[in-house]
């Protein structure tokens, strides 16, 4: 009986709470009422019907995002590495020519690979097709945390013809 008293307690404690979130009115919660031993959930100011219709009536106004014009990058990708931060460039510079010969804006037909990285999915990069240091920066934070050096991935896709 304990138990039955405790979870009704419990889900008159949670209405109130989501009542209170959708801003329905105020409510008190007795946890126990010590006349009648129940707990009890009583509406002591009701939001007017009318504010509710209102409310429910009021237009949605829909805001359509600006795109931004698509800009080619400008730089070589030697400069988008620097700008990357990358070091090694003999094992990095490798690895970016098997994959997608430094394109940013290259798109694997068949399997929908993206970027520099030609990550998959395409999204797990987390950057646009036109931000060629986002991707590089992103490649090395995946070859460094998998392979933990450029060289361990060139030597894995040696290996499997993929990193």
């Amino acid at each position: 009986m304990q138990r039955i008293l405790n979870w009704v307690g419990w889900t008159l404690l949670l209405t109130s709470v989501i009542i209170g979130l959708l801003n329905l009115g105020d409510y008190k919660y007795t946890p126990v009422d010590h006349d009648s031993k129940r707990r009890t959930l009583e509406l002591i100011k009701p939001l007017d019907p009318p504010k509710v219709v209102e409310m429910a009536t009021k237009p949605v106004i829909a805001v359509k995002p600006v795109q931004a014009p698509v800009v080619a990058p400008s730089g070589t990708c030697a400069d988008w590495m620097t700008q990357a931060g990358i070091t090694d460039w003999d094992n990095a510079i490798w690895l970016i020519n098997k994959e997608s010969g430094c394109r940013p804006d290259a798109i694997n037909p068949s399997s929908g690979a993206c970027g520099i990285a030609q990550s998959l999915p395409c999204a797990k990069m987390g950057c646009s097709l036109q931000d060629p240091v986002c991707q590089l920066k992103w490649m090395q934070g995946y070859v460094f945390a998998r392979y933990s050096s450029w060289e361990n991935a060139v030597k894995f896709h040696l290996l499997h013809n993929w990193y």
